[in-house]
């Protein structure tokens, strides 16, 4: 396992069985990481458009409990947009932490592309 950044094409990403040992493997695993990026900007998104359409269906007198509100349908709807987030997070910093530049820069760029569409644009 590589300890520094580099640029060649012998890395293990994720899991045993995804070897990269060829140039076409790694263009592969870096399109793949790429779009794994992206995702990450959209479930982002997508969690916050479909947490704010669930609160609009609320009656606002509503007041609810702790418990309630706990256990509303738009907090658990949120987290588990939540828990996919932050699994794709991991994943992404685990890919990272490859060292490949290529799979690094991938993930930069997925996000970044994932951000312009499907950023905040308040």
């Amino acid at each position: 396992m590589w300890q520094y950044f580099h640029t060649k094409v012998n890395d293990l990403v994720l899991f045993e069985g995804w070897k990269v040992e060829e140039p076409g493997v790694m263009a592969l695993a870096c399109a793949l990481t790429f779009l794994l990026g992206v995702i990450f900007e959209f479930v982002k998104w997508a969690k916050k458009r479909v947490v704010a359409s669930l609160k609009l269906r609320q009656n606002p007198s509503d007041s609810p409990t702790p418990i309630q509100a706990l256990f509303a349908a738009p907090h658990l709807v949120g987290t588990a947009f939540f828990v996919l987030q932050l699994s794709i997070g991991y994943l992404l910093m685990l890919i990272v932490m490859t060292f490949s530049v290529w799979l690094g820069v991938s993930v930069v760029a997925g996000a970044t592309l994932g951000f312009i569409v499907f950023g905040d644009r308040s």
